[in-house]
């Protein structure tokens, strides 16, 4: 059963008001977001596509995190720390945008809120909610011990296998090597990833609560002009 709650709740808010924006009620088709008129254009964009956006960052997380997961590559031209090493890092380079598109998006919902209503514990309220993700993603443990924000990507846990598989395109023993050791890796980044996991599902299903009360609280404020309402928050009239 889908959640009721978190990020899953506010893509399902997302995508039914996303189809009422691009909707001609009157003629029952659909329209480019770039015809509506300038200002609902600018709430397309600053509600939904930059929702949008770090949707596809979440997505990304879960694809490098599906390839480090299977089995390993069987192509004779692929090495396999080039392999494991390119979804590692693309994996961090992911959940760094999801960082920043987060902390941005929470920004520009503010700010939408502040200009649509009079509200003085606005900022306080957008402010500690973001701190909470700051924290949150100090959390997230990307390698010996190292955390999202640090650069560059080294792992020294991948040396002896590029080591292995160097030597192992020119004689098999140390290609059994590349392949035992390529194992060892992939568990440890697989147990890393899904520890991680455990920290990012609740960080993001709390900030989409939070984005979801703040906005469909000011429905009618935030998002004018527009036939789509959601339903009201618990206890509200």
């Amino acid at each position: 059963m889908p959640s009721k709650r978190g990020l899953d709740r506010y893509s399902r808010l997302m995508a039914d008001w996303a189809a009422s924006v691009v909707t001609d009620t009157t003629t029952n088709t659909f329209k480019e977001p770039e015809h509506v008129p300038a200002a609902v254009r600018k709430q397309f964009d600053d509600v939904f596509r930059r929702f949008s956006a770090i949707h596809t960052a979440i997505e990304n997380i879960q694809l490098s995190y599906t390839f480090i997961r299977a089995r390993r590559p069987q192509r004779k031209d692929i090495r396999l720390d080039q392999y494991l090493a390119y979804h590692i890092a693309a994996y961090i380079q992911e959940i760094y945008i999801l960082s920043e598109r987060l902390e941005f998006y929470a920004k520009v919902m503010m700010r939408r809120k502040k200009r649509a209503v009079s509200d003085p514990g606005v900022e306080k309220r957008f402010a500690k909610i973001v701190e909470q993700m700051r924290t949150s993603f100090k959390n997230i443990v990307l390698a010996r011990g190292s955390h999202v924000h640090d650069r560059p990507f080294d792992d020294g846990s991948l040396e002896p296998l590029s080591t292995y598989a160097l030597l192992g395109q020119r004689d098999a023993k140390f290609a059994k090597l590349a392949a035992t050791h390529y194992s060892t890796s992939r568990r440890t980044w697989v147990e890393r990833l899904e520890s991680n996991k455990t920290t990012l599902d609740p960080l993001l299903d709390a900030y989409f609560d939070f984005m979801y009360e703040e906005l469909v609280a000011s429905w009618a404020e935030m998002l004018p002009n527009n036939s789509f309402k959601p339903k009201p928050l618990r206890g509200s009239a």
